[in-house]
């Protein structure tokens, strides 16, 4: 397959895979913890989805138990991974409202319902900057500064 037709995860796994192996190797700089959490959360919140679509066709009678237990295993070990990383650094690039060290996370299915928070606040920071850039000003090829409407300041 293309690597311009994979799917983002792919492509955001295979780039820290290609840094890191870099890395390694002395050929690049180390891929930055930011990154790796994002690639976790990333990954760990497609699963939860996944997972979750999965247990409703369960309910529905569409999906055999096997699946669903295949699934809900894999959404629940990528989302202990993921709480783990956070927990392992002291939770420095949480954005949800409720800590990492909270004990609502220790109980069964809690580390999923922490990747769905942080997911969740990673998607409204993503969206308030991308609104936020639609207000800002920016320097056009003369260097002259305009609004985001394109007008001369």
């Amino acid at each position: 397959m293309p690597r311009q037709q994979r799917h983002p995860r792919l492509l955001l796994a295979e780039d820290i895979k290609e840094r890191a192996t870099a890395a390694l190797g002395g050929r690049g700089p180390a891929v930055d913890t930011s990154e790796h959490r994002d690639f976790l959360l990333r990954k760990a919140a497609f699963l939860d989805r996944t997972a979750r679509d999965i247990e409703l066709g369960w309910f529905l009678g569409q999906v055999d138990d096997e699946s669903v237990n295949d699934a809900s295993n894999k959404a629940g070990h990528a989302a202990c991974e993921f709480l783990k990383f956070d927990r392992r650094h002291d939770a420095a690039y949480a954005l949800g409202p409720t800590r990492v060290t909270s004990p609502a996370w220790d109980c069964h299915g809690g580390a999923r319902a922490y990747v769905r928070q942080e997911y969740l606040a990673l998607r409204q920071a993503e969206q308030a900057e991308a609104d936020q850039e639609d207000y800002l000003p920016y320097r056009g090829n003369n260097g002259e500064l305009f609004d985001a409407e394109g007008r001369p300041l």
